[in-house]
């Protein structure tokens, strides 16, 4: 039961009217049932501001890898090239 569950708002809530019916056998009288739909406190699933940064920098660090690494794939480059390459680097500035 969501009555009184925090982060959700009652917003809507329907009244209906069941006539009698019979089911497997047996009578089931006429009734009124409720339906009640609960939406979300969205404000409390939204980081803060300095959490977002964090997200934001993290997301864009990991998606420059892979268009790096995509990039790579594509002109050929392996990972092995690659050490090869910067360990050549760091010999001519030592």
């Amino acid at each position: 039961v969501l009555t009184s569950h925090p982060g959700r708002y009652r917003f809507l809530e329907i009244y209906y009217r069941r006539a009698e019916t019979t089911h497997k056998g047996r009578l089931v009288p006429a009734r009124v049932e409720t339906v009640v739909l609960f939406l979300p406190d969205v404000w409390s699933c939204v980081p803060v501001r300095l959490e977002w940064d964090g997200l934001h920098h993290n997301y864009k660090k990991q998606l420059e890898r892979r268009l790096k690494a995509e990039q790579d794939i594509a002109a050929g480059v392996t990972t092995e090239e690659k050490a090869q390459t910067s360990s050549s680097k760091k010999n001519k500035h030592t």
